[in-house]
Formats: C-alpha cells, structure tokens, sequence
C-alpha cells in the first residue's frame, strides 16, 4: 500500500510583504520544504492582490488565494478567528503552520503551530503603538494556549517568550531558522559590478542593514563612524529605505562624505554588497535571532556585531562582539576589525564555517520531524503537555 503523504498548510501571506524579519523568516522557509517533500503534500494560502513572482515554492504545491489581508487587522483577525479553522477543516488539512502569531485561538481538529521570531513585543524596546502592542500581546498569549508547539528561532527568544506565555516549556521549541542557500555561493561578477557602480565607489566599506527600528541602534552606528572619522576613515553603506530622520541626522552630523545610502537592497543585490565589504556590521540592541549576520557569515563577509540579545548565540566566536552602551565602543570594535588583516581573516572562515549550522534544508527537515511528531501524538490522543 502507498505511503499516504500528511497535507501542510502554510500561510504565505506574510512572505508577500517586504523587508523584514517575518517576512524573510517565511520567504525561506517556502523556499527549504522541498526537503520534506517525501512525508508532506504543500497547501499556500496566499493573498491573491500581491505578486507571488519573487517566492520559490516546492514542486508539485496547491494554493488557495483569499482577498484578506493582513494590514487590516480586524478584517484579519475576523477571518483567523472564524474562516480560517473552518476552511482548514474543509480542505482536510492535517498540520497548519503560521509564521508569525495569527492563528486561531479556539480548538481545532488538525495540529496547530505558530512562530514566534522573539518576545521583543514583551519589552521597552518595542517601538509599536500601545493598541497595536497590547493587541500582539493579546494574540501570543491566546496562540500560546491553544496551539499544539509555538516555534521560535533561538534559546533566547525561547528563554524570553517563557517569561511571558503560561505555557507548558515543552510546547515551545527552539528551532534555528534557515539561511537562503544563494548566500553560500559567490553572486555573479556582472551582479557585483553593478552593485559597485550603483554606489560609484571602489574603496573597501562597511556594510549595515536590518531595519531602522529604535532597537537597530542605526543612530549609535552614526556617532561611531562620527568618532572613528578622525582615526580611520571608512565608508559606511547603509542598505534599505532609510527614513526621513535617518537622512537628516546624516546630514546635521556633517557624515555626507562618510554614509552612502544604497537604499532597498534584493537578495541579489545584498548579496554582491557582502562580497565586497570589508566588515558587516549589526548594532542592535535586541534581537531574537538577527539573520543578517548569519547571512553576511554564510557569504564570508567579517562580522562586528551587538553581545546583546541573541546574537552571542547565533554569532558564537565567529564575529567581534561588543556592547553597545556607548558609540566609542562601537568605533573601537569597527577599528580593529579595519586595521587588523589577520582578525578579518580569521572572522571570515570561522564565519563560513558556523554559517553551516543555518542550513535552510537543515532548519526544514528539524521542522519535519516536530510535524511528525506532533501527527503522532494527535493520533494517540495525548496531552498537548506530554514532552516530546
């Protein structure tokens, strides 16, 4: 008798949003399930007014196409709350996966995950509104309670959201996301050149993306490259659509000659920029995983980044760590690593080295084997609370 495939519905909504760290949390676990596809059949739920052109689906995947957004919340949180679990029903799902925290906070007859990327909503340096926060919040803690295992992406998120979900440990499991593959190999010469005239210059720089968020620290990273002007001029390239007190803060620092703004970067275009950098920098105050400086260690680019959060994790010896407490110790990190060959040498090839342990295929597979798992407790009929 044939082996009778499991259906996976995914919500890819989130991944048809643009530059952030759900967003490409969902872009590459799309793109990793291939390496499930012998115990799985793929079900999208898609949002049918957004391209789907720039997402890498597994072979042989079903969709279905819903007008409901997520911008609207609560048009959103209508249809996950009352149309969502019916239509999974319907359609004879047996796991549903969400990549973030919208999802149905009632039982339901399939197993139920949800990631959870960080507990950032949880503290002060989360920068949303106050209904918007308390509305997240209310959804975590909802998710929690009634979902089969909430996923997050390091031991300290998992340590973090403990603090804050009543729920039982052994629901929240701790699961490294997945570095695209393109970031393992060299981008195509005529790529990279394209990237160096675009930015007109040939001189070694430093290279930042990842939001701009109050966490992100982008303001402590101006007032280092401010001090280190006098001691080792270097060019900072900022990618991403920098916000309007970004630019003028540049400008009222009198750092026109010191910061390029590249502006929205594609994957393509990341990728040439951390080929040709001299350091990749990552400053923020608190992260929950920070997948730029696992990417910029999956291209070789030498990592300095932020000990806070988890990034001491995620980075382990392969990056120059400081505390950003203060600019000055951001600029002493960001000299030595441009002064010093041999420490970017070294950097490099430990962070190639580490950047295996991101393997997106790697990440899928870990994933498969929690599915399975919980399939074959749902059909015992255990406890949700029964470790695995």
């Amino acid at each position: 008798m044939p082996f009778k495939k499991y259906k996976l519905a995914i919500d890819a909504r989130p991944a048809q949003g643009r530059a952030s760290g759900v967003v490409t949390y969902t872009r590459n676990l799309i793109r990793s399930l291939s390496a499930i596809a012998d115990a799985f059949d793929f079900l999208f739920i898609v949002d049918d007014t957004k391209s789907l052109d720039d997402l890498f689906f597994p072979p042989g995947a079903t969709f279905f196409k819903t007008p409901v957004g997520r911008r609207n919340f609560l048009r959103a949180d209508l249809w996950t709350q009352w149309t969502l679990p019916r239509l999974l029903e319907r359609l004879d799902v047996d796991v549903f996966h969400q990549p973030d925290y919208l999802i149905p906070c009632r039982p339901v007859p399939f197993v139920l995950l949800a990631s959870y990327l960080d507990a950032i909503v949880f503290s002060k340096e989360d920068s949303r509104l106050l209904l918007s926060k308390k509305r997240v919040q209310w959804l975590m803690k909802c998710g929690a309670e009634n979902a089969d295992a909430i996923v997050t992406i390091s031991a300290y998120s998992r340590t973090r959201l403990l603090e804050h979900l009543s729920m039982d440990p052994a629901r929240l499991v701790s699961i490294w996301c997945g570095v695209a593959e393109e970031f393992f190999s060299p981008p195509d010469e005529k790529e990279t050149k394209a990237c160096l005239e675009k930015l007109d210059m040939t001189d070694p720089f430093i290279l930042y993306y990842g939001g701009f968020s109050r966490r992100k620290n982008v303001p402590l990273l101006l007032e280092a490259m401010k001090n280190l002007a006098t001691k080792h001029p270097c060019r900072l390239v900022i990618a991403g659509e920098a916000p309007s007190e970004i630019r003028f803060r540049i400008k009222q620092m009198g750092l026109q000659n010191n910061v390029s703004l590249f502006g929205y970067a594609t994957e393509t275009e990341l990728r040439a920029l951390l080929k040709q950098c001299r350091l990749f920098v990552f400053p923020s105050a608190m992260e929950g995983f920070g997948l730029p400086v696992a990417e910029a260690m999956a291209s070789g680019a030498p990592v300095v980044c932020s000990a806070n959060g988890s990034l001491p994790e995620i980075a382990g010896d392969a990056a120059l760590l400081f505390k950003p407490s203060t600019p000055e110790c951001l600029a002493a990190a960001l000299y030595q690593g441009l002064t010093d060959n041999r420490l970017c040498a070294q950097l490099a090839e430990k962070g190639k080295q580490r950047a295996g342990l991101f393997d997106g295929s790697r990440a899928a597979r870990d994933l498969g084997d929690l599915y399975l798992s919980l399939l074959d407790r749902k059909k015992a009929g255990a406890r949700k609370a029964t470790p695995f």
